[in-house]
């Protein structure tokens, strides 16, 4: 059973690609990732908003290896539901209540994990490159783009049928 990566090891395997077709490579390579494609529609996708405190809160950086940490991203992506704007269990939730959530997410996850959590929840890129164009280029369907190319069959029974 292949062991999969975190999402900020796909993000650091990004940020080494040397141009862009390296970098669509990766995006594709992973959007079959349990987690990744998630981090990526929530970071970009505008029907997603957050609640975020203001000020951003403090909190201790974990220093266990990654791996080894008490959470992991892709655990925690099962509580992102408490920041969502429009969620009715998330509105519930006043700000001190919910910033103290946060910061328990963010001290158990080591601290490339915690930033990726940061940047879905401020909807901001966390590397360089990686941008909504790019990412609607390599996942149209995310965004309900409609693409112009034809599953290779349907293809195939146009030229069978001249």
């Amino acid at each position: 059973m292949p062991i999969l990566k975190f999402a900020s090891e796909i993000f650091q395997e990004f940020t080494q690609a040397r141009n862009k077709k390296s970098r669509v490579d990766i995006l594709d390579k992973y959007s079959t990732h349990p987690t990744f494609p998630w981090v990526i529609d929530f970071i970009f996708n505008p029907k997603y908003e957050f609640h975020v405190p203001e000020p951003f809160p403090e909190y201790h950086l974990n220093d266990s290896p990654l791996g080894l940490n008490e959470t992991h991203l892709h655990e925690q992506m099962k509580r992102l539901y408490l920041f969502l704007k429009g969620n009715a269990s998330a509105e519930k939730i006043d700000n001190a209540k919910r910033t103290e959530i946060l910061i328990q997410i963010l001290e158990g996850l080591h601290p490339a994990e915690s930033e990726v959590f940061i940047a879905m929840l401020k909807k901001q890129s966390p590397i360089k490159y990686l941008t909504k164009s790019l990412v609607e280029e390599v996942y149209p369907k995310m965004f309900g783009i409609q693409t112009n190319v034809q599953p290779v069959q349907e293809k195939e029974e146009e030229i069978a049928s001249v």
